[in-house]
């Protein structure tokens, strides 16, 4: 019964730990988040430019490497408007490490339309501003039957 209870006192305290650090962040770092997403979703390349940092590299699930200038081609305004706020986005799994105070690397789960993705975000605070510096995102690939996959 002692070890139950101290198991599962492990576990609550790693739980509530990670939800902890995840309320942490600064509030600015937050919504420099926030408003990139949404300037990517809404069209609006003039707020993913102020949030984006010079040196930014893109990797996106097929590969493809693209600098700031290259992917803020491609943010344009959708057909038909998002009306309202946007919904907060499903994130599973998001692990959160700080480095030095200026430097936070997110990781993710995401299931939509494309499946299951992975995401990785480095965000480095530049002159007083929170910018995203790499993303990253892949697909999962599932392991082979019957074995074990890397």
């Amino acid at each position: 019964m002692r070890v139950v209870r101290l198991l599962t006192l492990t576990v609550l305290v790693g739980l509530l730990g990670g939800a902890a650090a995840a309320q942490d962040l600064p509030s600015d770092l937050v919504q420099a988040r926030a408003d990139r997403r949404e300037s990517m979703i809404r069209g609006n390349p003039a707020v993913f430019d102020k949030l984006t940092t010079a040196g930014f590299i893109s990797v996106d699930q097929t590969g493809r490497v693209e600098t700031k200038a290259q992917r803020a081609s491609r943010i344009q305004a959708p057909a038909t408007p998002a009306q309202g706020p946007l919904p907060p986005p499903q994130r599973l799994n998001e692990h959160i490490t700080t480095y030095n105070n200026d430097t936070v690397v997110f990781y993710w789960s995401q299931t939509g339309v494309q499946g299951t993705q992975n995401f990785t975000e480095t965000w480095v605070k530049e002159n007083g501003q929170w910018k995203c510096a790499v993303s990253h995102v892949s697909t999962p690939v599932p392991a082979p039957p019957g074995g074990r996959g890397n």
